[in-house]
């Protein structure tokens, strides 16, 4: 069987991953993250698809790197999650049962 590391996985260069911080991260820090060849990680928003998919659509001009996006469970949208997991690396949920 073989095994995978992190960076293979999500495809980054670097075992780091960006803390999704909702209210503090910054679209300009997920893509530093990301160039720098970390896991660049999105908050994801409490719903608006619309937006969410504009976001992530630049997020893909802007870099090449690897990025991620951060679902908090009470917010969940489900539309949100099906976008993310089109144009993104990982997607990651938190603060309850998925």
């Amino acid at each position: 069987m073989n095994k995978k590391t992190f960076t293979q996985l999500v495809g980054a260069k670097l075992p780091l991953q960006l803390a999704a911080m909702p209210g503090a991260s910054t679209l300009d820090l997920v893509v530093a993250v990301a160039e720098a060849g970390g896991l660049g990680m999105l908050p994801a928003p409490i719903g608006d698809a619309t937006n969410f998919r504009a976001t992530l659509e630049e997020i893909a001009q802007r870099t090449s790197g690897a990025v991620g996006v951060n679902f908090l469970m009470p917010f969940l949208d489900r539309e949100c999650v099906a976008i993310a997991a089109k144009h993104s690396k990982l997607v990651e949920f938190f603060y309850g049962d998925p």
